[in-house]
């Protein structure tokens, strides 16, 4: 049966390290108009130090040393030994999360003096060096010393401790970072959480506006040293990215090689890596970047379950999604990826999904791979179910999909059916019947190409062309017939643009039969899967690389997405978002991280396509992200905002669109006085504004005024009193407060400097009345006594027994000096 098509991925270059993060940045959905209604979706790379995307603004989380491990055991030089790497990694001295706690001493048996990994490698001799120029940052914990090589030079003068800079004149071949010494004084505080970040920011606030510096916005720049942390994805990652309405993490998540069965075994965000593992079980990045990148974006996740994942497993991963996701989009579930395909690495997990379709129906005269497909058929079903009962109470969130083979519908007819399943008691068909919303095909072009029995043909009649055969390469991708197979390999798949078109109406028939609907979870051009590295798979490998970049490969991407939209196909997730051409592959859509898309011919495609054909389906135009506002006043008083919505009183919530600036005022009823916000990051008094990236709490909190005694003037009679004689004072108090009051008592001392406490004794004290808000009443208070001559202090305290509530109590006291003769 043939398995076309058969992607290949580079399997000796599994990297990446680093760094435990505690509490990761809280996910926020960010208003995005640009992918509202996109009908096309991209699959992403994964982590890799040699990777030309960047998806974190931490290039430590890229971190590997380019043999499948984290750190490299180097020494200095040795006759007869690679210092590079002394390949002694069962040494090493790690924590739990793989730090190393210590470096041998001079005397040490081992040969390795120091540790290294690489954070950056150009693989691309046409486009070397991209990443930035300029001043990088290195933060860490701990005690120790840390030096760098190829590109990077250590800043000494700027470095501080816990705070290391290295400089890059020129991007060109990459740098490394080396521990050389760790915890000097064995105290246990050994060099960890390293974090190593570029030069750059981002302007106004906008995790999607990247600013090479300070110059770019002198009055809104903020450094990624400032932001890494809650808002740790690159600018232009992010900015590529933003056409796009779904995300697919097949590589970022590593699914493929993924064999973890329990919850507690993936990989997680404390990890030291996010791209390698040092298992065979799971690597990868965690799930919850993921689904970060989806709210980041608002775009949905296209998330795959592990192949060998138990019912918690898939049970708990639903329940993060819907914990953790702020996107309202939908999302897409995958059961694993091309189970049907039995090359490597495909095939690791596909057998086992085959060995468990033998133990289930080992009597059934079916086909060992009709029963891995029935079995596969079957735990798809499961899965959805799953799913779709921990989002019983957002029905249609969850859209389940069933991968199948483009060139082969039997394959999604078979899994849709499971007929083996169904012949079971309580079993079922494992389609729409079963919650299967859509099955999925990859529509690739040009996989044939690199095949080898196609050497002849191509040498002969491609090479020999003035252009060397690009014209004769376009002709067959677009049109056919320029290859013919060999006569031993009569049904060899040869996948032009008129072939995929045959192969999506035979898939949409069978999607109809069953009731779903038919996406891709892939698509797009597989010219560059060299099948060795001989001398004429390099040529070839050039020939395709420049067609990559022809305006022809543009055409053919948009004939090939209208074909997709008149066969009445879905979403599209096209394959891949960024990477440098090389022998492995040419499919990505840009070579580097912002490349523009005058210089990509594919992306100028997509994205054109994106702005003129709006989604087709039912319910595919994403509803806009709007986040609760809710306010809560205590007291009397009405809050309002600027945008229409709140008046509490009577309506004390409202929904904002994502990112919305809205600004709350409180106004107090008379009688009443406001006293402050709580909640929201809003200040104690004034205005509050508040940014909707998620639900908001506000409470305004207003108090009763009874009444605002005040003292605002007093007089001696006679000014200056005799000696051991009797002196009066006027005193005149108002009721600053917005209701009528008793003032209580008016005590007044004769000789008193200091503050007096409530009903403090000592004074002469008189009754005050009651007053109107905003009136004044003289009173004179008698038969006061001087005491011998000097200087003194009178002091007068209205409601001195501090009997009622008042909405200013240090206006209560006035003191005056005078003098007695």
């Amino acid at each position: 049966m043939n398995k076309f098509p058969v992607k290949s991925h580079n399997h000796n270059l599994i990297t990446m390290m680093l760094f435990c993060l505690a509490a990761l940045f809280a996910p926020t959905s960010y208003a995005n108009a640009d992918n509202t209604a996109s009908p096309v979706g991209i699959n992403i790379r994964d982590l890799r130090y040699w990777g030309t995307e960047i998806p974190t603004v931490d290039f430590f989380k890229r971190a590997g040393n380019g043999e499948n491990g984290l750190w490299l055991t180097q020494c200095k030089w040795i006759q007869g030994v690679n210092c590079w790497n002394t390949h002694e990694q069962a040494q090493l001295d790690l924590d739990q999360d793989g730090w190393p706690r210590s470096l041998p001493t001079a005397d040490a048996s081992a040969q390795y003096r120091f540790v290294s990994t690489i954070l950056a490698m150009s693989t691309d001799t046409l486009h070397p060096g991209k990443y930035p120029a300029g001043r990088w940052t290195v933060l860490y914990d701990g005690e120790g010393s840390l030096s760098y090589g190829w590109d990077a030079v250590r800043n000494a003068a700027a470095s501080t401790q816990g705070s290391d800079v290295f400089d890059i004149a020129t991007p060109h071949s990459g740098f490394f970072i080396s521990i050389i010494a760790t915890d000097p004084n064995q105290t246990g505080n050994y060099l960890r959480n390293i974090r190593v970040i570029p030069p750059g920011g981002t302007c106004n606030r906008d995790p999607f506006s990247f600013a090479a510096d300070v110059s770019d916005c002198p009055d809104s720049y903020r450094a990624f040293t400032e932001t890494y942390q809650t808002e740790p994805f690159y600018p232009l990652f992010l900015n590529d990215l933003r056409p796009f309405s779904a995300i697919r993490y097949v590589r970022f998540t590593d699914v493929i090689n993924d064999q973890t069965i329990h919850w507690q075994d993936r990989p997680k965000l404390s990890n030291i890596s996010w791209g390698y593992s040092s298992t065979l079980k799971a690597g990868g990045a965690p799930i919850e970047v993921a689904l970060d990148i989806a709210n980041s974006l608002d775009a949905s996740p296209w998330l795959e379950i592990p192949a060998r994942a138990d019912d918690d497993y898939v049970s708990q991963f639903a329940q993060l999604a819907k914990a953790r996701l702020t996107t309202t989009r939908p999302i897409y579930l995958e059961y694993y990826n091309e189970a049907w395909n039995s090359n490597y690495p495909y095939g690791v997990n596909g057998d086992w999904i085959k060995q468990q379709g033998i133990a289930r129906w080992p009597t059934s005269s079916a086909s060992d791979f009709t029963k891995q497909i029935n079995w596969f058929g079957m735990r798809s079903k499961e899965i959805c179910a799953i799913w779709k009962r921990e989002f019983a109470d957002q029905p249609g969130r969850v859209r389940c999909v069933m991968g199948a083979q483009a060139a082969n519908s039997w394959v999604a007819d078979q899994a849709l059916s499971c007929p083996l399943h169904a012949a079971e008691a309580g079993g079922t068909a494992c389609d729409t019947v079963a919650g299967i919303d859509a099955i999925a095909i990859a529509p690739y072009i040009g996989g044939h190409v690199a095949n080898p029995v196609l050497q002849n043909q191509i040498e002969s009649s491609w090479f020999t062309q003035p252009d060397e055969g690009l014209s004769k390469l376009f002709e067959e991708i677009t049109q056919g017939g320029v290859l013919t197979p060999p006569t031993n390999q009569a049904n060899m798949a040869m996948p032009s643009l008129p072939v995929i078109k045959s192969w999506v109406t035979a898939n949409k028939s069978v999607a109809d039969r069953h009731n779903v609907a038919l996406v891709a979870y892939e698509g797009g051009n597989e010219l560059g899967a060299a099948r060795s590295n001989d001398a004429y798979q390099i040529k070839l490998n050039a020939l395709t690389n420049q067609a990559n970049r022809d305006l022809r490969m543009g055409e053919a991407y948009t004939t090939m997405l209208d074909d997709w939209k008149a066969a009445g196909g879905d979403l599209f997730m096209v394959f891949e978002s960024t990477a440098a051409y090389s022998m492995n592959g040419n499919s990505s859509l840009l070579e580097w991280q912002g490349q523009p898309a005058s210089q990509s011919p594919k992306y100028a495609a997509v994205t054109d396509f994106i702005s003129i054909n709006p989604c087709w389906w039912d319910g595919c135009e994403a509803l806009p992200v709007t986040y609760k506002l809710t306010v809560t006043k205590l007291g009397g008083g009405t809050v309002t905002s600027n945008l229409a919505g709140i008046n509490c009183g009577s309506d004390c919530t409202e929904e904002y669109a994502s990112g919305a600036l809205v600004t709350l005022t409180a106004s107090p009823d008379s009688g009443s006085t406001f006293t402050g916000w709580s909640g929201g990051n809003c200040p104690k008094t004034g205005n509050c504004t508040l940014s909707m990236t998620a639900a908001q709490d506000v409470s305004a909190t207003f108090k009763a005024v009874a009444s605002d005694f005040a003292v605002t003037s007093l007089s001696l009679i006679p000014a200056a009193p005799s000696a051991n004689g009797i002196f009066k004072v006027r005193v005149t108090i108002k009721n600053q407060g917005k209701v009528s009051a008793n003032g209580g008592q008016l005590t007044v001392w004769a000789n008193q400097p200091n503050v007096q406490a409530c009903s403090a004794k000592g004074g002469k004290s008189i009754t005050v009345g009651t007053l109107r808000p905003g009136t004044q009443k003289i009173l004179t208070v008698t038969d006061l006594s001087a005491d011998k001559a000097g200087h003194k202090r009178l002091r007068v305290f209205i409601d001195s027994a501090c009997a009622l509530s008042e909405s200013n109590e240090i206006n209560n006291q006035l003191v005056k000096a005078y003098t007695v003769r």
